[in-house]
């Protein structure tokens, strides 16, 4: 269903708030053209072994940033799959993100994943949530680590980590 709507990118780009619940899926690919407008993404009590970003456009040629630029909140809750989220690069105005319960989960940004998305995209995609303000992180029995090369949160107010028993205080 998703695949379909992100096709047809007029309407597509009408999406602000995508909620994917129970799916079960190899990889699930989200463009960011097509959802341009996304503002809050919810994943909840899914089974996806890897999330993949597309920005490629069939109706746009010239395309100014391969972003989510829109996109502030991200709650990830009981996804079984991934063991790292670095496609969260690609939401660079992320103000809320919350992960839970999400048993794979080894770290946030993997650094050679991160490196690889740096290399090919704008700069303000090099710095990890560089205007968040909340972070949650609870249950997430795997986690070792958020970001292999940790930057500077100047926006952050709220950090809250309970549960994750691997993750270095």
């Amino acid at each position: 269903m998703l695949e379909s709507i992100q096709r047809m990118e007029r309407l597509a780009s009408c999406v602000q708030r995508l909620w994917i619940f129970r799916m079960s899926a190899e990889v699930l690919t989200l463009n960011t053209v097509a959802l341009g407008a996304l503002r809050q993404f919810y994943i909840e009590s899914s089974q996806i072994s890897e999330i993949k970003i597309d920005w490629k456009s069939k109706e746009k040629e010239d395309l100014p940033s391969p972003c989510f630029k829109h996109l502030f909140s991200i709650v990830i809750d009981s996804l079984e799959g991934p063991k790292e989220l670095s496609w969260l690069l690609f939401a660079p105005n992320l103000k809320h993100l919350e992960v839970t319960r999400s048993k794979s989960l080894e770290e946030i940004i993997n650094k050679e994943k991160g490196m690889s998305i740096s290399n090919v995209h704008p700069p303000d995609m090099t710095v990890p949530f560089p205007k968040l303000e909340s972070l949650s992180l609870w249950n997430l029995k795997e986690l070792k680590k958020i970001c292999s090369d940790p930057q500077p949160l100047p926006s952050l107010g709220k950090f809250d980590v309970e549960d994750c028993p691997k993750l270095p205080k």
